[in-house]
């Protein structure tokens, strides 16, 4: 076990539901609801993803300070 890898984790899981808000955020801003046709029902690929953005670059410096 190491807690390296749990603040890690726990760092990257809070900025991806960070992202997902800021991205819904400046969606309601831009009065857009969808942001595409490709994943009907689901808001677009942007729905899907937008949390991803702000994570994953996040998580990853968290790595490289970390280890």
């Amino acid at each position: 076990f190491s807690y390296n890898i749990l603040i890690i984790s726990l760092f990257t899981s809070i900025m991806c539901q960070l992202g997902d808000l800021l991205f819904s955020f400046l969606k309601r801003k831009a009065k857009i609801k969808d942001t595409g046709n490709t994943l009907p029902g689901h808001g677009g690929v942007l729905d899907r993803l937008d949390g991803l953005f702000l994570g994953i670059p996040t998580g990853f410096i968290t790595l490289l300070l970390f280890y």
